[in-house]
């Protein structure tokens, strides 16, 4: 995730000025009156808004004029009343209803009543997977445990970044090391809260150890797609993940394996499959290394050693591929 610190812009429009400058294609009975205002933050590459609106209907965008086409929105109803749109099936979200939306101008949605919203958009890869299995909009189960404390933690950092603004009579006013660490905390926090929420949907619960077994799968699976990046260690893997290292490594503890094993058994995976195959007892021991993640050959022949007994030099011989499968 980039590092682009916190942003903040603010608008309040009325009449056919709204209507042009609204997300998505806003069609309503009351041209004139028609109003809407709000104010919206970036974290990073995380988007938050909080949104206050007249009665209007919202249609898709058929382009990525809106940057939201890899994003999802969790969507929280302050007040008033919406309802999201799609082919036949119609999802009416009340006041105080949470759901989620695939980003923030790609569905049809209506806003019946003047309403207010919070909504937290963000990047499909931020989710890790947390989403898979999910329609493309939904309703967040009501006795989830994180959904109230998921919004007062959004409309807390509405809040405090208000006053932080304020305080320093606008954003450039800050620090712009300040910002991109402040912006770097907020975006993981909310990328975690919001896994989190597709996390119960799909049946976690925050004390149930399955919700750790999914965050071990999840760093596995980063594991398995990232391990021959030479930059891949246990403190990049929780950054990867937007957890505390110690939690990780609580994780990884609980089945009995250290992050640092993980990795390593999984290069050495990796480069027993290129030193036992015709195909690659050709290459040089070096650009097998640097392919599988290690960052010496040094690295890679104590690696094979440690797990398997076994050189790279018995690898690529017949004799050493029997008495590496033999169990």
């Amino acid at each position: 995730m980039e590092h682009r610190g916190v942003t903040r812009t603010e608008w309040s429009r009325q009449g056919p000025d709204a209507i042009a400058h609204s997300f998505g294609r806003v069609t309503c009975d009351d041209r004139e009156g028609f109003r809407s205002r709000g104010v919206r933050w970036t974290f990073d590459d995380i988007v938050v808004s909080h949104i206050r609106q007249t009665p209007c209907a919202i249609g898709p965008t058929n382009d990525d004029t809106s940057g939201d086409v890899d994003y999802i929105t969790a969507l929280f109803v302050l007040s008033g009343g919406y309802v999201v749109r799609e082919r036949n099936r119609v999802l009416p979200f009340g006041s105080g209803a949470a759901g989620w939306m695939p980003g923030w101008t790609r569905v049809d949605a209506e806003n019946l009543h003047a309403s207010r919203l919070a909504r937290v958009s963000v990047p499909r890869r931020a989710l890790l997977g947390a989403e898979n299995g999910q329609p493309r909009f939904g309703l967040f189960d009501g006795s989830a445990m994180l959904v109230a404390p998921a919004l007062a933690f959004v409309l807390g950092l509405m809040e405090e970044n208000d006053e932080a603004t304020v305080a320093a009579g606008g954003p450039a006013a800050s620090a712009a090391g300040e910002r991109s660490a402040a912006g770097h905390q907020a975006a993981t926090l909310l990328s975690q809260l919001v896994a989190g929420l597709f996390h119960e949907q799909a049946g976690y619960r925050p004390d149930s150890v399955d919700l750790a077994a999914g965050l071990w799968a999840q760093a596995m699976a980063v594991i398995d797609r990232e391990h021959a990046d030479p930059a891949l260690e246990p403190s990049t893997l929780a950054a990867r993940l937007h957890i505390s290292l110690r939690h990780l490594q609580r994780t990884f503890a609980a089945e009995n394996s250290t992050i640092t094993d993980a990795i390593r058994r999984r290069r050495v995976a990796a480069a027993t499959t290129i030193l036992a195959n015709p195909t690659g007892r050709g290459l040089p021991l070096g650009e097998i290394a640097a392919m599988t993640g290690f960052s010496s050959i040094k690295e890679l022949r104590s690696a094979l050693r440690a797990q398997h007994g076994v050189t790279p030099r018995d690898l690529r011989t017949r004799e050493g591929v029997s008495r590496f499968d033999r169990p």
